[in-house]
């Protein structure tokens, strides 16, 4: 809003400049806006007239009352470098400072705020613990890194689970980022992620890739400070998504590993913790994946092939009591063997096997 209230006392001189200083990596921050406020009040006092007001917990405003002079903007860079030189005495620390343009009375000192808040966001352009100062580009809306361009190649590069084409993919859009005003990147990134997530949303459980869901990588952009962070998210979750692909192609061998060590082992006593520790994956994994592959369980598995050598004995060696047969496919008691085969075949073995032998009529005589 502009300047409307009577302010409260005498600036000596005519014009004035806001910075806007905010506190870099602030979830890791060993100070606050309030510390910085009271520092800055300190050092500033030295060179200019000015007040600080603290916004919240990462960000004060100066005010800071003065001519415009020769090499001013160096004079209050050189300031600012001072109260980095005395912050660092008290803790580790950083912060980044917009700076607005000299505005000539005090009814402008809301545009020399704008001005600084725009500078303080380039943070995301020119990294962390810097002077930025305003200038008209920054609020030029640069949106032109197509975006859709930059999305098919990463998407391409995650279909084919490509690290190297992911990696060159994100060279190119950094290198068409650091183009962009802050807004621009922001817009970019926003897009992107939009595609890649419509991509993943009609081919793919996101939930089985991120357990956060998307929202979180949403969040995780909103709260990104520099170009660099923007990109290292971006990486990976991509890797996240690669990893979760390059798993999916290996599920149908690990599926035919079980089945080939179920078929060898079928007559013994099966642990399938066993199973799944021979295969390299976890038990709980084993049996996920079992369950999506062929819609049994590891233990309706194993059943399902004790079941069909049952059969073909059944069939094939008629000396072979149906006890017998039951002991040699792994069942260690008739009542087991029975109940399964009869869930599995709707009749008795010994029914199975009646049905299955030739009729004698049938039989050619022998010559």
């Amino acid at each position: 809003m502009p300047w409307s209230q009577t302010v409260p006392f005498e600036w000596p001189c005519d014009g004035f400049t806001v910075i806007v200083l905010t506190i870099d990596k602030a979830s890791a921050a060993q100070f606050n806006s309030t510390i910085l406020s009271l520092e800055a009040k300190t050092v500033f006092s030295s060179a200019f007239y000015m007040e600080a007001i603290t916004l919240d917990a990462t960000t004060c405003i100066l005010i800071v009352n003065m001519n415009m002079e020769n090499d001013v903007y160096g004079h209050i860079k050189q300031v600012l470098l001072e109260l980095r030189k005395q912050l660092s005495k008290h803790a580790e620390c950083s912060f980044t400072a917009g700076i607005g343009l000299y505005q000539a009375d005090e009814s402008s000192i809301s545009e020399s705020y704008r001005q600084a808040g725009i500078a303080a966001r380039q943070r995301l352009l020119h990294g962390y613990g810097r002077e930025i100062l305003y200038d008209e580009t920054m609020s030029l809306a640069q949106f032109n890194c197509a975006p859709g361009k930059y999305g098919t190649m990463i998407i391409n590069a995650l279909e084919a689970a490509n690290i190297n084409a992911l990696e060159n993919a994100l060279i190119l859009l950094r290198n068409e980022l650091e183009k962009l005003n802050a807004d621009g990147v922001f817009q970019t990134m926003n897009q992107l992620i939009n595609m890649i997530g419509t991509w993943l949303l009609e081919k793919h459980a996101v939930d089985d890739i991120f357990e956060d869901g998307m929202q979180a990588w949403y969040a995780e952009e909103s709260v990104a400070e520099t170009i660099d962070e923007l990109l290292t998210q971006l990486y990976r979750r991509a890797q996240a998504i690669i990893n979760y692909f390059e798993e999916k192609k290996n599920e149908q061998d690990y599926i035919a590993q079980m089945l080939s060590y179920i078929d060898e082992h079928y007559m013994d006593d099966i642990d399938f913790e066993e199973v799944s520790k021979n295969v390299g994956i976890s038990y709980s994994y084993a049996r996920r994946i079992m369950k999506q592959k062929t819609n049994q369980t590891l233990l309706e598995t194993v059943n399902a092939v004790r079941i069909q050598h049952a059969k073909q004995l059944l069939r094939d060696e008629p000396a072979l009591t149906v006890k017998d047969i039951a002991a040699s496919v792994g069942y260690h008691n008739i009542q087991s063997f029975n109940r399964f085969f009869k869930k599995s075949e709707m009749v008795t073995p010994s029914e199975y096997r009646e049905h299955s032998m030739p009729s004698t009529s049938s039989q050619t005589p022998e010559v």
